[in-house]
């Protein structure tokens, strides 16, 4: 049988016009390679030099261009107080900066376990303040970080700004107390806030992992979502990702954990597996691949109430295999703490053509809308080697919503949907980060990496 890709995207090389890009104008852009010295005055320095001129930009938009290769060390960006400009970190470009890939195991930021690995606190979280600018992290390979919070990325903005998130992988980091992969949102801690955006897309988040001796709760193994406003996480593939392993008495999201302050949340065909949420004896968890949480007035920490209602959409995602290994386990696919209350009165849960094994409602939860699911095993093609395409026998092929809202063009090898999957001449969306390929592919599309693309569906 032959093996299918685990979601390493294809080598597309296209030359780039700076102003094509959106929302950049008259940015001022970096090149930056591995071995570059500190000197940016040429427009060619290292990566903590270029970030460090971005910083002192004040209402400028920059651009970084980061050579293929690998970078070693803990990357920090903190720009001051009213900072308004733009960033993009892009990897994958050649020793020309004349074209780039989107292939993000040819950009590779390790950490060493000395620290976050890529740290773009744009807000101050400790103390908020207004500090707006839009950041963009694009096929990246962000691995071997160690933290407290957020051990290989950390992404945070305030309202009304934007982040985006995109074909990265994001793999073997840690915390001591949340966020093993990531932490990001547009949020400032502060009530007033009116709603940031937030695009996670295309990206693969694997073994990554939260513990430590000292901690009492632990949440987010592979990332930690901050919603409110317009949140739209899109085609990744999320597994392998731990909470808890050491002592904890608390502990929620090993695969993703979603804070709702506000606005909509849509996750549109994701695969959310193979996750995993531990405790000590007599310890609870919730959500072992996915858990939802407001916060309603009441709160114990005043910085952690939901102002406003929250709605969060699950479109056309599996979150299946997860498992929690504590006698006291809520939900070891999906876990639902999204209440209805005070500031948060009219809040919504859909689940809409998804397929799940287990999902936990907490006692003073809102109820969810349920449409269209499955609770049946999503058949993967290898997962013991990581490949979570879908074989023939899958009920998650031509099993989800075509009209989702922000159903995403293509999937995350760059498949086209919405195709017909199982030759009944209709074409429907599958459910899931890969859109399941029958017919033979043209012989001209680029192949890479450990598995070959599937060219005639699967070799039994």
């Amino acid at each position: 049988m032959k093996k299918s890709t685990m979601g390493l995207w294809a080598t597309i090389q296209f030359v780039v016009i700076w102003t094509a890009f959106a929302g950049i104008s008259s940015a001022s852009t970096y090149n930056v390679a591995p071995n570059s010295d500190s000197d940016c005055s040429d427009s060619n320095c290292s990566l903590q030099a270029a970030l460090h001129a971005a910083e002192i930009n004040g209402g400028g938009d920059t651009v970084l261009r980061l050579q293929e290769g690998q970078y070693s060390g803990n990357f920090t960006y903190f720009p001051g107080a009213g900072h308004t400009g733009a960033l993009e970190i892009l990897g994958g470009w050649n020793d020309t900066f004349t074209s780039q890939s989107p292939d993000p195991q040819r950009t590779v930021l390790d950490g060493n376990a000395a620290g976050t690995v890529l740290n773009l606190k744009l807000n101050d979280l400790e103390n908020p303040a207004i500090v707006a600018g839009d950041v963009k992290v694009q096929g990246l390979t962000i691995k071997n970080g160690s933290s407290f919070i957020g051990g290989g990325l950390l992404a945070f903005t305030a309202a009304p700004s934007r982040i985006d998130i995109e074909k990265c992988i994001i793999e073997n980091n840690h915390a001591e107390d949340a966020a093993g992969g990531f932490a990001a949102g547009a949020y400032d801690f502060a009530t007033t806030n009116t709603g940031g955006a937030l695009y996670v897309r295309d990206n693969i988040i694997r073994n990554n992992s939260v513990s430590s001796p000292e901690a009492i709760e632990g949440s987010g193994g592979g990332c930690d979502i901050f919603s409110n406003g317009i949140t739209v996480l899109q085609n990744n593939l999320i597994y392998g990702n731990t909470v808890c392993t050491e002592n904890c008495i608390q502990g929620d999201g090993a695969g993703m954990n979603i804070f709702v302050f506000a606005g909509d949340a849509y996750i549109v065909n994701n695969t959310i597996t193979q996750n995993v949420g531990y405790g000590t004896s007599g310890s609870s968890f919730n959500g072992g691949g996915l858990a939802l949480r407001s916060f309603p007035a009441g709160t114990s920490e005043s910085s952690l109430v939901s102002w406003a209602p929250g709605h969060v959409f699950l479109y056309n995602t599996i979150v299946a295999e997860n498992k929690i290994m504590t006698s006291n386990s809520y939900g070891a696919d999906i876990a639902n703490n999204i209440h209805s209350s005070a500031l948060t009165a009219g809040s919504s849960l859909l689940i809409s053509h998804s397929d799940y094994l287990h999902l936990w409602n907490e006692a003073t939860a809102i109820s969810p809308d349920l449409e269209e699911n499955l609770s049946l095993s999503p058949v993967f093609s290898e997962s013991a080697e990581g490949n979570f395409q879908l074989k023939s026998t899958s009920p998650c092929i031509d099993s989800g919503l075509n009209t989702a809202a922000y159903l995403p063009d293509y999937d995350l090898v760059d498949t086209a949907r919405i195709l017909d999957g199982n030759a009944d001449a209709t074409a429907t969306t599958d459910m899931g980060c890969y859109e399941y390929v029958w017919q033979k592919k043209p012989t001209t599309l680029p192949l890479l990496m450990v598995y070959p693309l599937l060219l005639e569906g699967e070799k039994e």
